[in-house]
């Protein structure tokens, strides 16, 4: 606002008293750019300053959690009873409900309930300490109403130095008997940095048991000499915010809601914000915290700003960087290719996808703003490190170890002090030749990024043993002549016949091999072996004969000597023939 216009409005709320000013202050909303404006239209009568906004935390009374965030409940230091709040209830130091709470409102205010418990009752109380400015006057402000219960209840507010507790203002117990909300307004001068407001409410000529409500609304603390906030200009190359406010105030520097930097004022009420560069035409507000008082400007158009390009990689989907806010920005490789187009965002800055790019190239951002052009370049690094390589089993008849993993990359082991080398193909495969390895051998293969040596973690594997189990040699009986024994498909089969002679024979398509053997004898035994393609010979099978059970029975027909030329007759089980 100019100066004439501060002049025209000081005059007119000249004549306005103090007590209405404060009612005013007190039903604001909390702070954004609209209320700003509000508040800095709402200027002191007195000569030595400005009137601030409304100094109290959460004078909304907003609640998190069962208590009021910004409002102290340990009001022993004041001689009150309570220690803490929970639920929105009054505790004392030993846990015990005082039967008192405290509520808040939809409507940006609170109830606050009292329970007489005792002859002389505890007062439900609060306190909030708020940092001031010695010898600046304070107007305190609040609404009172009743709202249910007994109309008994008296409220209370008193003011004192926070560091001697001395006292500078006391309402005196105020009857709050009527729905209807009653003002009560007072100024103090602050003797120090620190002011303690408190508010107590108690029923009085009550019975044990005895309950009221009332409400507080439009509590209010505002400094009546405080220091008026400024602001310079702004452009879109600044990075800080200067300006005047109250001496070692804090300042938070404001787009819209969004906070974008903090700091102090000197001792002489000069600030310097860090910010993040803005666009064209956005809407700075510097607040000032210790009077809630806050300027806005608005950002004109400077230079255009260097473009930057972030680190770029082998794996890298996306690129980024800083350039000029809403500038025109063109990403494009070493043979001038465009891979992504885009525009920075209001902060100036871009994230534009992009397939990814071969090692070593050279990447260049382009940002074009209002007629000015500025690029920046950098080089496709590759920095991964790769993952354990995939080794297929390996058996100690294998020539080669084979595998996968990413193309290009090298894959190395060592075997009795041989290293060997390979590198994976475009279909991300890999076969290196080496000798045949003994069973139990163990191999680490890893997998080398050529481009920066990373190396990825080994993956183990351990050759195979192909010697071949044992044998099955099927059940012999005696008189047996054959011995069939199955073992693997061509493999070579050794049959040890009791008296110790051995046969072999390769094992047919089935695994079988038959042997012709000496008709066999209850008792004796036949060992078998078989042997593979590692030429090991596998544990040996044994079986021993066993003898035939004779479960038949022959029975004949009536035979007549000299008469009969045959015997005839029936047999059953296992026989054979008779004679």
């Amino acid at each position: 606002m100019t100066n004439k216009k501060s002049k025209l409005k000081k005059v007119a709320i000249g004549a306005v008293t103090a007590t209405v000013i404060a009612s005013t202050i007190a039903t604001s909303v909390p702070f954004n750019v609209l209320t700003v404006k509000a508040a800095e239209e709402i200027v002191n009568p007195s000569s030595v300053g400005v009137m601030s906004g409304n100094l109290f935390e959460n004078y909304s009374f907003s609640g998190s959690e069962g208590t009021i965030p910004g409002w102290n409940f340990d009001t022993t230091r004041y001689g009150g009873s309570t220690k803490y709040m929970e639920n929105y209830r009054l505790f004392d130091a030993s846990g015990k409900s005082l039967e008192n709470s405290m509520v808040p409102q939809n409507d940006q205010s609170l109830n606050i309930t009292h329970k007489r418990t005792t002859n002389n009752g505890y007062n439900a109380h609060m306190t909030q300490t708020v940092k001031v400015i010695p010898g600046h006057r304070y107007t305190l402000s609040s609404d009172y109403k009743y709202v249910s219960g007994a109309k008994l209840e008296y409220v209370n507010f008193r003011t004192a130095d926070e560091y001697n507790n001395a006292q500078l203002s006391n309402s005196e117990w105020l009857f709050a008997n009527d729905p209807t909300p009653k003002t009560y307004t007072t100024t103090v001068t602050a003797p120090s940095d620190m002011l303690n407001v408190q508010f107590k409410v108690l029923g009085f000529n009550d019975e044990i048991g005895t309950e009221g409500t009332i409400n507080l609304s439009h509590v209010s603390l505002v400094d009546l000499d405080a220091t008026d906030i400024t602001i310079g200009a702004v452009n879109t190359k600044s990075t800080t915010v200067t300006g005047s406010a109250t001496p070692n105030a804090k300042i938070d520097i404001f787009v819209g809601e969004a906070k974008i930097g903090s700091g102090t004022a000197s001792a002489t009420g000069e600030y310097n914000v860090s910010i993040p560069r803005q666009a064209k035409d956005t809407v700075i507000t510097a607040k000032d915290n210790a009077t809630q008082l806050s300027k806005t400007t608005i950002v004109e158009q400077g230079i255009i700003d260097s473009t930057t390009i972030g680190s770029l990689y082998t794996t890298s989907t996306t690129v980024s960087g800083k350039a000029e806010p809403n500038a025109d920005v063109v990403i494009r490789n070493s043979t001038n290719t465009v891979i992504a187009t885009g525009k920075s965002d209001n902060e100036g800055n871009y994230q534009l996808p992009i397939a990814t790019q071969k090692f070593d190239d050279t990447i260049t951002a382009t940002a074009t703003f209002d007629g000015q052009t500025s690029a920046a370049h950098t080089k496709v690094q590759d920095t991964s490190t790769p993952n354990k390589p995939t080794v297929n089993p390996i058996t100690d008849q294998d020539t080669s170890i084979s595998g996968k993993g990413t193309p290009g990359d090298k894959v190395q082991f060592t075997i009795g002090g041989q290293t060997y080398i390979g590198t994976i193909n475009a279909a991300g495969d890999f076969s290196v030749v080496v000798s045949k390895l003994p069973g139990g051998t163990v191999v680490n293969v890893v997998e080398e990024n050529p481009n920066n040596g990373n190396r990825s973690m080994p993956t183990e594997v351990t050759v195979r043993d192909t010697t071949l189990g044992e044998p099955t040699i099927t059940p012999v009986k005696a008189g047996d002549t054959k011995v069939i024994i199955t073992g693997e498909p061509g493999a070579t089969v050794v049959l040890t016949t009791p008296d110790g002679d051995q046969t072999s024979k390769t094992a047919d398509a089935t695994g079988k091999a038959t042997f012709t053997v000496d008709p066999a004898r209850v008792g004796d035994t036949f060992t078998a072996t078989q042997t593979g393609a590692n030429g090991k010979v596998s544990p040996a099978a044994t079986v021993t004969v066993t003898a035939v059970v004779t479960t038949g029975t022959i029975t004949t027909n009536n035979f007549t000597l000299g008469k009969d030329k045959y015997i005839l007759g029936t047999y059953t089980g296992d026989v054979k023939s008779f004679r």
